[in-house]
């Protein structure tokens, strides 16, 4: 049971590419995140975010306390903070959670021409990068069996395309593939960067 409903998902994940590609691309390899796979980097945004969020609330607990010494003008100080509370509270309570969200619907791919990612959400947006800009590749593997694949593809390198608009943050993420047989991914990555150097 378990075989088939992992064949199923890798045949769904293979559709989805496929309906994305231009004339003559051949996808060589795809994948998607583990289910129940843990991120990282979540964790490293929320302690940041408590740390804001923290000091965002002790400076509106000052400025609350000049409101009354300063009448109706010290009423500016504790309106001048409220958008930095409001951050922390994004980036401990929203943001990791928008993030996990996110890479769970992510799938992978790997073509003749380019490394390609897209986000699996009503937005249906895709990130790719041709393959001679990815310069460098490396693999995190993870205890677990999986991996982390991380392209070096710096921005005077790297052409991006949507096919339809996207969340920002999901193109200011870094270009990765998560939670997935990284070794092979590389692999593929390798193989279509050979084949294209000796065309």
């Amino acid at each position: 049971m378990l075989d088939t409903q992992l064949y199923e998902r890798e045949q769904q994940t293979r559709a989805r590419l496929e309906e994305v590609l231009g004339g003559g691309e051949q996808l060589l390899w795809s994948g998607s995140p583990a289910p129940g796979a843990k991120f990282k980097g979540s964790a490293a945004l929320r302690v940041f975010g408590i740390f804001w969020l923290a000091f965002s609330l002790f400076w509106e607990a000052g400025a609350l306390t000049a409101v009354g010494a300063a009448g109706a003008a010290g009423l500016f100080f504790p309106l001048f903070g409220l958008p930095f509370v409001g951050i922390g509270v994004y980036m401990v309570l929203v943001a990791p959670q928008s993030r996990k969200r996110r890479l769970r619907k992510s799938i992978y791919g790997v073509t003749d021409r380019r490394v390609l990612i897209m986000l699996c959400t009503g937005s249906g947006a895709v990130r790719s990068v041709d393959l001679d800009a990815v310069l460098s590749m490396e693999v995190e593997t993870r205890a677990d069996g999986l991996g982390n694949l991380y392209f070096d593809t710096p921005s005077d390198h790297a052409y991006y395309r949507r096919q339809r608009v996207g969340a920002q943050s999901f193109y200011a993420e870094p270009l990765a593939f998560y939670a997935v047989d990284a070794n092979a991914a590389q692999q593929a990555v390798l193989l279509a960067k050979h084949n294209q150097n000796r065309e």
